[in-house]
């Protein structure tokens, strides 16, 4: 076992163990073995930069603020891990397991979401084939995720998750006659426009 913070997070046929100091020797050895980490692994703050993570096991585990930057998380088990204010720009969540993973404020600039998964819909598995993120709009300046999917246009902002038309319905109950439904709605045919390319 490797620990960090005293916590056993990798399962590996080394026998060494590490402290959190030690971050970066490990970050080198990720290349070489192959680790699995255990679920609920506190990571928060990590720094993981350009890491070989693919098909880790990091199922509710705690990356908030954690750098991901660059890093390969193909294939990844990241369902209902705490993604928030994770960097994610240029990493690889290909076929990554996002299932109620939180991601809300998460860096995902220039990051390869294809055929990630999100959290089914009416039981329908969701696939991700495109996304954009869209920051400082409505009514509490949030970041709204706007992913294109085997199931049409699928959104995550605030607390909601869901399709377009449930979005659309959602934002005319609660905005109507405001700027706020305007920006919503405007931010929409953004997005079927992005996804029409």
């Amino acid at each position: 076992m490797i620990f960090i913070k005293n916590m056993k997070v990798f399962n590996c046929s080394i026998n060494e163990s590490f402290h959190w100091s030690k971050l970066p020797k490990l970050k080198e050895k990720m290349s070489e073995e192959n680790f699995i980490f255990n679920s609920s692994a506190d990571l928060r703050s990590a720094d993981l930069r350009s890491a070989d993570l693919r098909s880790a096991d990091l199922s509710s585990a705690d990356l908030r603020s954690a750098d991901l930057s660059s890093a390969d998380l193909s294939s990844a088990d990241l369902s209902f891990a705490d993604l928030s204010s994770a960097d994610l720009s240029s990493a690889d969540l290909s076929s990554a397991d996002l299932r109620s993973a939180d991601l809300s404020s998460a860096n995902l600039r220039y990051a390869n979401l294809y055929d990630a998964k999100l959290r089914p819909i009416d039981d329908k598995e969701v696939v991700i084939k495109d996304f954009m993120s869209v920051c400082g709009l409505g009514s509490c300046n949030r970041q709204t995720l706007i992913f294109n999917t085997n199931i049409g246009i699928v959104l995550q902002c605030g607390c909601f998750y869901g399709t377009k038309k449930a979005f659309e319905k959602q934002v005319k109950e609660t905005h109507a006659g405001t700027n706020y439904e305007q920006e919503y709605l405007k931010m929409l045919e953004l997005a079927h426009v992005r996804f029409q390319r």
